[in-house]
C-alpha cells in the first residue's frame, strides 16, 4: 500500500484525474480489510482521503 499512498499523494485517483478500474479494484480491496479485521493504517492519509472519495461516489454505493 505504500506506492498507492504515494500514487493519489500527486493525483485524485491512482492512474490521475480520472476514475479507472485501478481505483475501483483497489476500493473494493480496502472495503473487504473491514469484514477481514485488517486495520488501514492511521499513517496512510492520502490512501484514506482517495478511499473516503472514491466511497462518496454516488456509483460507490449502488
Amino acid at each position: 500500500m505504500g506506492r498507492g499512498q504515494s500514487r493519489v499523494a500527486g493525483s485524485r485517483f491512482l492512474c490521475g484525474e480520472d476514475l479507472t478500474v485501478a481505483d475501483i479494484t483497489a476500493g473494493i480491496a480496502i472495503d473487504f480489510m473491514k469484514p477481514s479485521r485488517i486495520p488501514l493504517p492511521e499513517d496512510f492519509v492520502q490512501i484514506r482521503r482517495w478511499h473516503a472519495e472514491l466511497s462518496a461516489r454516488p456509483s460507490w454505493k449502488a
